[in-house]
């Protein structure tokens, strides 16, 4: 399909609204961000107050009722003011998981937590990999079984996000789980969890970058009304989900990189080697010409992938069609975004390393989007697939017959 995006007047004002925002309210607390890994109080309640916590819900529930390309300007907006990438990605990925919640849940659970989103500021994702799966989200172990019409959820999910945020702020999971094991995929369930349900048990895992943690689920009591589309219709809710939110993942990963070329383009300028900066030097010009090349192609790959799922909400493509296209801007992204980081770390030396500059923690947060949502192998398949046909699948069903 033919991209054709233009900004209009109204996001090129939303635009200049969100970076004033941030370069107030979320740029000095960038570094706060990085040592607590999460979205800190002062820029969380900021967050609620503009109301960018409920971009993506409908206005008819308090929401701002933005468009996707709207939501992806926020995200880069944010991303260029917070190079630890934890405010950004909290704030894209809650989002998307909140349109996921709007889009499968019943009007009682809608009703139940919408408003607590938008005026109290709930935070909600999704628990899908567990120990034993990740990309094949069908794999997962997690059960839930009805009893005296309550549903049980027993299982345990792991490298999952957010949690020090919905812990704290308030909000749910959204937990993938098997109702009928023997259906296999075609078995799954999604269930909305409160985050003070009784019988669950969060950790967060230690390191550096984005957080992530793992949650126990011990025999979890939810009411019907919480399944999240509807019984053994997991799996349609989750694949869009996911599919939803690798756009914000490529965009954090885009601008931090952008940022960061920003930051070492600066320095190449001032820093001198051999009486010249370092700037005058070819390897720095040729490597700084290809990333400059590749994130602008990187950042029109991820507004054509949130331009494509303006289109999927209008009902104007499939979802397979939007899949391939996220697909594409995540898989590029992740190379050269990396890669565009890597270099500005390298121009700036033993310096670019420490804690004087900011880019390794752009680094170590780029670097964990690179993995979210789907690693750059889980991308290629979904483009290959979508290219040559599902009877390439290369699992379970074998090789093509010829």
């Amino acid at each position: 399909m033919p991209f054709d995006l233009k900004f209009s007047e109204e996001q090129e004002v939303f635009r200049r609204t969100c970076r004033e925002f941030c370069e107030k309210h979320v740029l000095p607390k960038s570094r706060e961000m990085f040592k607590s890994r999460m979205l800190i109080p002062e820029v969380h309640s900021e967050l609620v107050k503009q109301g960018l916590l409920s971009l993506l819900i409908p206005t008819s529930y308090g929401g701002q009722g933005a468009d996707f390309v709207s939501f992806t300007i926020a995200i880069e907006e944010f991303g260029r003011a917070d190079l630890s990438v934890n405010g950004s990605f909290a704030l894209g990925y809650h989002n998307t998981c909140a349109l996921t919640l709007y889009r499968f849940g019943n009007d009682k659970l809608r009703e139940e937590v919408m408003p607590r989103i938008v005026k109290d500021g709930w935070m909600v994702d999704i628990h899908s990999t567990e120990p034993g799966c990740g990309t094949d989200f069908t794999a997962i172990t997690t059960k839930a079984e009805k009893r005296n019409g309550k549903y049980v959820i027993n299982g345990e999910k792991q490298c999952v996000s957010l949690i020090p945020e919905i812990m704290t702020y308030g909000g749910g999971f959204m937990v993938t789980t098997k109702t009928a094991p023997e259906l296999g995929g075609r078995g799954m369930t999604v269930f909305f969890v409160p985050y003070n349900a009784r019988g669950i048990t969060t950790t967060r895992f230690e390191g550096m970058g984005v957080d992530i943690g793992g949650a126990k689920y011990e025999n979890v009591e939810v009411p019907e009304h919480y399944i999240v589309g509807r019984e053994n219709g997991g799996y349609t809710v989750t694949n869009e989900s996911f599919i939803f939110s690798r756009i914000p993942v490529t965009m954090c990963m885009v601008t931090a990189a952008i940022r960061c070329l920003e930051i070492g383009m600066d320095y190449v300028k001032k820093r001198e080697a051999f009486g010249r900066p370092i700037g005058a030097f070819e390897g720095i010009q040729f490597e700084l010409a290809d990333d400059l090349t590749h994130l602008e192609a990187a950042r029109l790959l991820t507004y054509r992938a949130a331009w494509m799922a303006d289109k999927y909400l209008k009902g104007e493509v499939k979802i397979d069609d939007l899949a391939y296209t996220v697909a594409e801007a995540k898989l590029f992204a992740s190379k050269y975004a990396i890669e565009a980081i890597h270099h500005t770390l390298e121009w700036c030396g033993a310096l670019g390393l420490t804690s004087e500059f900011d880019l390794q923690m752009a680094y170590r947060g780029a670097r964990m989007m690179t993995v979210a949502e789907g690693t750059m192998n889980a991308m290629r398949i979904i483009i290959a697939l979508q290219a040559l046909g599902r009877e390439y699948v290369p699992w379970r069903w074998g090789p093509p017959k010829k």
